[in-house]
C-alpha cells in the first residue's frame, strides 16, 4: 500500500512549481547559433554540449537522489538544496562574461542540482496517489506545467537572446519562486520512515523500459539541438526557432493534459504509439529542412512534442506500476539517468553524423539520421510493448494471495 502525503493544496502547489522550472535548461536551444558567434573556435556540434553537458550532470544528480531521497535527506531538504544550486549557477552567466570552459562549468554544476528535481517530483506523486487513474492524471498535469514552463522559458530566451545571449540566463533566477513555495508548503510523506528500512528491488521489466527510454531520448535530443541551425539555414531568426520550440511545447501540454484518458485507452501500448509519432515527426522535419518549408517544420515540431511527452510520462507511469513503493525513488532516479544518458549521447551522435556527412552538409541531415533511428525504435517497440501488455494482463488476472 502506498504511503500518503498530507493531501493539502500547499504540497501539490509546491511540487507543481518545480515541474514548471525543470525543463528550462532547454531555453538556450534557440540561441545556440548566437552563442556560437561569441566562440567561433567551437564547432556547431561542440556548442550543443552546453545542452548535453547538463544532461550528463543530471545523471549524477539523479543518482544522488535515488540514494538519499527519503533515506538520508527529506523530500523538502533535498528539494531546497537542488533549487538553490539551480538558481545560483543557472543565473551566473547573466552576471559574468566568461570563457567557454567557465560557461561549461556553470552548466555542469547547474545540471547537478537540476538532476534531483524530476525524480523528486515523480516519486512524490507516486507516493501521493494509490489510484492508478488518478496518478496518471496528476503526472499528466505535472508534465503539462513542465511544458508551460518550457514555453515561457523558450519565448523569453528567444526574445532576450535576440538582444544579448547572456540575458537568457537571467530566467533561471525565477527558480527562487519555487524555493519559497517548497520551503513554505512541502510536507513529508506519511509513514515515509518505514520505507527507509525496506530493501530496494527493481524488476527486470523496469530495466527494459529504461533501455527503451535511452534510445528515445537520444532521438528527441536531435530536434532541440539543431532546430536553430535548420531555421538559420532557411534565413529564419532566433525568434522563429523559439516559436517552433513553443509549438513543440504546446503539443507537449496537449498530450500531457490528455494523458490520463489516453493511457486508460492504450495502457502499455503507449510507448508503441509514441514511437510511431517519432517516425512521423522526423520525416516531416527532414522534408521541411530539405524543402525550406516552415509549415512542415512546424508540423514536425508538433508531432515531436506529442511523442516526447507521451514517452516520458508513459515511462514514469509504467515504472510507478511495475516497481514496489519502497523502490519508487530509486526507479524514478534511474529513469532520469537513462533519460540523460540518451540526451547526452545526442552530441556524439551528431558529431558522428557531421563527420560522415561532411562539415558543409546542411543541418537537416541530422534529422534524416534521427529518422533512421526512429524506425529502429518503432521496430523495437512492437514486441516490447506487446510483452509489457501481456505481463500486465497476467498480473491483473492473478488472484490475490
Amino acid at each position: 500500500m502506498n504511503s500518503q502525503p498530507n493531501k493539502t493544496l500547499g504540497p501539490l502547489v509546491a511540487i507543481m512549481s518545480m515541474f514548471i522550472f525543470i525543463p528550462d535548461f532547454f531555453i538556450i536551444s534557440s540561441i545556440l547559433s548566437k552563442i556560437s558567434e561569441s566562440y567561433p573556435h567551437i564547432s556547431m556540434a561542440g556548442i550543443t554540449y552546453l545542452l548535453t553537458s547538463v544532461s550528463l550532470a543530471q545523471m549524477a544528480g539523479a543518482l544522488v537522489t535515488g540514494v538519499v531521497l527519503g533515506r538520508r535527506l527529506s523530500f523538502r531538504g533535498l528539494s531546497l538544496i537542488a533549487i538553490g544550486i539551480y538558481v545560483i549557477f543557472g543565473g551566473m552567466p547573466f552576471f559574468f562574461s566568461m570563457s567557454f570552459g567557465a560557461l561549461m562549468f556553470t552548466r555542469v554544476v547547474f545540471g547537478l542540482g537540476l538532476g534531483c528535481w524530476l525524480p523528486i517530483c515523480q516519486s512524490y506523486i507516486a507516493k501521493m496517489y494509490d489510484d492508478e487513474a488518478k496518478r496518471a492524471d496528476i503526472l499528466g498535469l505535472g508534465m503539462a506545467l513542465f511544458n508551460v514552463g518550457l514555453i515561457v522559458g523558450i519565448m523569453a530566451g528567444g526574445i532576450l537572446g535576440a538582444l544579448n545571449w547572456r540575458y537568457t540566463f537571467a530566467f533561471y533566477l525565477l527558480g527562487s519562486i519555487s524555493f519559497v513555495l517548497v520551503a513554505l508548503f512541502m510536507k513529508e510523506p506519511v509513514n515515509e520512515a518505514a520505507g527507509q528500512k525496506a530493501k530496494l528491488h527493481i524488476p527486470k521489466e523496469a530495466f527494459g523500459i529504461m533501455g527503451f527510454f535511452v534510445l528515445a531520448q537520444l532521438i528527441f535530443g536531435v530536434f532541440s539541438s539543431y532546430i536553430s541551425y535548420v531555421v538559420a539555414e532557411i534565413q529564419g531568426t532566433p525568434i522563429l526557432a523559439s516559436t517552433m520550440m513553443t509549438a513543440f511545447s504546446i503539443a507537449c501540454i496537449v498530450i500531457a493534459l490528455c494523458f490520463g484518458p489516453l493511457y486508460r485507452l492504450v495502457k502499455q501500448y503507449i510507448l508503441l504509439l509514441a514511437s510511431a509519432l517519432v517516425v512521423i515527426s522526423y520525416a516531416l522535419l527532414y522534408l521541411g529542412g530539405l524543402s525550406a518549408s516552415i509549415p512542415l517544420l512546424f508540423l514536425g515540431a508538433v508531432c515531436c512534442g506529442l511523442a516526447t511527452n507521451m514517452c516520458s510520462t508513459g515511462v514514469a507511469m509504467m515504472l510507478s506500476i511495475a516497481v514496489p513503493q519502497a523502490a519508487v525513488a530509486a526507479a524514478m532516479s534511474a529513469s532520469i539517468i537513462c533519460m540523460n544518458v540518451g540526451t547526452f549521447l545526442t552530441s556524439p551522435f551528431l558529431q558522428i553524423i557531421s563527420i560522415a556527412a561532411g562539415e558543409g552538409a546542411p543541418a537537416y541531415t541530422a534529422y534524416l539520421a534521427a529518422l533512421l533511428l526512429a524506425v529502429v525504435l518503432l521496430i523495437v517497440a512492437v514486441p516490447f510493448s506487446t510483452k509489457l501488455r501481456r505481463a500486465a494482463k497476467a498480473k491483473e488476472t492473478t488472484p490475490a494471495a
